[in-house]
Formats: structure tokens, C-alpha cells, sequence
């Protein structure tokens, strides 16, 4: 940018030499656009965690606009990729690794929560929200697994991310919203009485649910975490 504001100072003032009438005020304003544009963002970082089968990989297939295999994914690395935003705005993803969401992977989440830009969260709302048995007061073994995960994400992103949580740094999606009947107010009301006395509850400032199958709705979260 240095370099063409400086290339600028120098052919601006032979524009009106080179060029006369209409001409100039197109050059100019050619000019102003190629020297003020500052071309795609580039290098973002993105991890999309979550417990297994919560929708990470696709997620991150409609991301790379691949087709969903319906397969569960271990570990693959993926090359840097672009997405257009509805607003025009390219971003460049820098290439990176869909991991699954077994015990396996928890040694995992240090370096990928310290080396992102944005981390994407993904679980089943809809498994979570049947697996609290509200009469017993008991949580099934996914609602146990979930929740350990939420701490952990948390306790990481606040080590390396301290002070108030960036909605755009974090973000936790819960998916297989249409497996659920109740209204949008109703299940997100449902799921924070359930979350309400944890630290945790705090990474929830930007919580989406969703079909993950929509592309719509993908979209728009997509757009809510990039274009800022």
C-alpha cells in the first residue's frame, strides 16, 4: 500500500498531461480505486470443533462448496480456500485441519484455540436439549461430554484471549435445529436455563442454531462471523 500511495505521488500530478477533458476525471477516479482498494482479506485462521457428529465437516464442506459425503471425519487437512460473503467481500481461509470430535482429539484444542482467528463451535442442540432429564435432574452421557467440551474451549480461549470475549473470535452453533418443534426464542431460552450457572455461559455471546443442511441460514451466521 506504501509503495502505490508513494507510485501515486508521483504520476498524479502528469494525469492532467497525459489525458484531457472526460478523460481526466475517469483516470481519477480509476486511480482513487485501484489505489484505495484494498483487495480481499486474507489469512484467516478458522477451527470448527465440536463433539462427533455435530455438523463440523459440513460446515465446513458448504465453506469450501464440497459436496457432504455423509462421513465421519478423523483427520484431514484441507488447502487455504476463498468464500464470497453476500456483501461481495472475498475472504481467503487459510488452509488448515477437519478433526473429529472424539476423547481422541481434546489434546488437540490447545494449539488450536492459541494459533486461530476464529474458533466455530458446532453441537446437537437437539441431543443436548432431550439428553436433561429435568424430573431426575440427570444429564445423559452426550449432555456430560458437551458440557466438558464447553468448559474446556472456554478455559483455553480466556488463557490465550483474556478480558471480553470477541463475538467474532468465538462462536458456538447449535445444529439439527429442525429435528426440534418449539420457536427460536424458546429452544435458545430452554438451552441458557441450562447453561445459566456456569462460567461458561459467557461463550455464548454470539450462540446461532440452525439446519446445517440450509444453506441460507449457513450463510447468513457465515456472514455475521467475517464480514466485520
Amino acid at each position: 500500500m506504501t509503495v502505490l500511495f508513494l507510485l501515486g505521488l508521483i504520476v498524479w500530478p502528469a494525469l492532467p498531461w497525459i489525458i484531457g477533458g472526460v478523460g481526466v476525471t475517469v483516470a481519477i477516479i480509476l486511480w482513487a480505486l485501484w489505489l484505495f482498494d484494498e483487495g480481499p482479506i486474507t489469512g484467516k485462521r478458522i477451527e470448527v470443533l465440536g463433539p462427533q457428529n455435530s455438523g463440523k465437516t459440513t460446515f465446513l464442506n458448504f465453506l469450501r462448496n464440497k459436496t457432504v459425503t455423509g462421513e465421519a471425519t478423523a483427520r484431514e487437512r484441507y488447502e487455504p480456500f476463498e468464500y464470497k460473503l453476500s456483501n461481495g467481500k472475498t475472504v481467503t481461509i487459510a488452509g488448515g485441519e477437519d478433526i473429529g470430535g472424539g476423547d481422541t482429539f481434546r489434546e488437540d484444542y490447545v494449539g488450536k484455540i492459541k494459533e486461530s482467528d476464529s474458533i466455530i463451535f458446532i453441537f446437537d442442540i437437539h441431543k443436548y436439549l432431550n439428553g436433561h432429564n429435568k424430573k431426575d435432574k440427570t444429564k445423559d452421557q452426550y449432555v456430560r461430554l458437551t458440557e466438558a467440551r464447553f468448559k474446556l474451549v472456554y478455559d483455553h480461549f480466556k488463557d490465550n484471549y483474556p478480558g471480553e470475549i470477541d463475538p467474532h473470535r468465538l462462536v458456538v452453533i447449535g445444529s439439527h435445529r429442525d429435528k426440534l418443534k418449539a420457536g427460536d426464542n424458546k429452544i435458545k431460552g430452554a438451552f441458557y436455563d441450562c447453561i445459566r450457572k456456569n462460567e461458561y455461559k459467557e461463550m455464548f455471546k454470539n450462540f446461532r442454531i440452525c439446519d446445517l443442511t440450509n444453506k441460507d441460514e449457513l450463510r447468513k451466521i457465515v456472514d455475521s462471523i467475517f464480514d466485520y
